[in-house]
């Protein structure tokens, strides 16, 4: 499999074959390719004009955009937006079989005022608990600071599966800015 192509569509909105590289920028204006070739993929969808992936988040879920020139680190167009309050968001891939994906998450507290420990919050991949007391401030040093999480081997078949679930005594909602999915060789 060539390192860049994404897949093989038929038209703009069927997709022909498994996803192997891809990622889904919450709040996002419009799609766009990354440096490393992952075409990032706007949801909800804004322009209408490109490729489709059928992303459901389920929840509460409130999506917030920022200008990526407030945000620090890397991949700033990916975390200067994002959705707070899902609980859980699906992404089809499209598989019939098994094949283990790297899968990076990209985090970053959109505002500016966040005390270490207002948002704190589990993830889980495929069902299994992945990150536990996350907390962005913390971790990444401030707000609006990036914060990535790679997991390598996730095994995928038909769609990624997401859960994001408020730690107890949290006073803000779980939150997540993108989600990079890359098919292992």
């Amino acid at each position: 499999m060539p390192d860049v192509e994404v897949w093989t569509f038929q038209g703009y909105d069927q997709l022909a074959g498994r996803v192997k590289r891809v990622g889904i920028n919450f709040g996002a204006p419009g799609d766009w390719r990354g440096p490393n070739g992952t075409l990032w993929l706007d949801s909800p969808e804004v322009v209408g004009r490109g490729p489709r992936l059928a992303v459901e988040v389920a929840g509460a879920a409130r999506y917030f955009r920022h200008n990526a020139m407030e945000m620090q680190g890397p991949a700033p167009q990916v975390t200067a937006s994002g959705v707070e309050g899902a609980s859980s968001i699906r992404i089809p891939m499209h598989g019939t079989d098994d094949k283990p994906y790297t899968v990076r998450l990209y985090f970053a507290e959109p505002e500016a005022a966040t005390a270490i420990g207002a948002r704190v919050f589990n993830v889980s991949l495929q069902g299994k608990s992945v990150l536990k007391d996350l907390d962005i401030v913390r971790e990444a040093g401030g707000s609006r600071r990036a914060l990535i999480k790679e997991f390598r081997n996730i095994t995928v078949r038909e769609a990624l599966m997401l859960e994001l679930k408020s730690a107890k005594g949290s006073r803000l909602p779980a939150l997540i800015c993108g989600v990079e999915a890359v098919m292992e060789p």
